[in-house]
């Protein structure tokens, strides 16, 4: 009796559409030293409803080298500053998805022929700046502030032939406690 009814109400509870997230790119200076990765992270459920949330966690491996310049992401995978918000489209990739099946007790049940598309990586890019001359430029802006009292500086070290930018820092004075 019904059986086309409760067939199709038996699907809509046990089957769900799964997003699948793509690699976030990676951020390279100008000598293919890795600025910014992507760190391996569990998924967690985010609520009562036992949906996973996105965990992406960006690593840094130089510290706050250049962190004005690569900037940052939020909660939601997306670039919030810098390179990451200006290049969040190249390095972002697509969602993928899957349909799976899970029982009551939302235990992933695998056998039925599930349909999925795969993500999309996104694209890793290389910049101008080198680490080792950022590095440099950072240190000696830090030292320089500190000599003249100053509240805070720049320093911008472009390659005068091509118009690379080498370096950017721009650094505050955080001893005085001055904003």
């Amino acid at each position: 009796v019904k059986r086309g009814y409760y067939a199709r109400l038996a699907y809509k509870q046990s089957v769900r559409r799964v997003i699948i997230a793509p690699q976030r790119g990676e951020i390279y200076d100008r000598n293919g030293k890795k600025l910014v990765y992507n760190a391996k992270v569990d998924l967690k459920f985010s609520d009562g409803k036992k949906q996973r949330k996105r965990q992406l966690k960006r690593v840094a491996p130089n510290g706050h080298l250049a962190g004005q310049v690569l900037g940052n992401i939020g909660r939601d995978g997306y670039g919030q500053m810098g390179l990451e918000q200006e290049q969040d489209v190249v390095l972002r990739g697509t969602d993928g998805w899957k349909y799976a099946r899970y029982d009551v007790k939302n235990q992933y049940h695998p056998g039925f022929q599930e349909q999925r598309k795969e993500p999309v990586n996104g694209n890793s890019i290389t910049t101008t700046i080198d680490g080792g001359v950022q590095e440099i430029t950072e240190q000696m802006l830090e030292k320089g502030i500190k000599k003249v009292g100053a509240k805070a500086g720049t320093v911008i070290i472009i390659e005068p032939a091509t118009g690379d930018i080498l370096a950017l820092a721009k650094l505050k004075d955080t001893t005085t406690g001055d904003t």
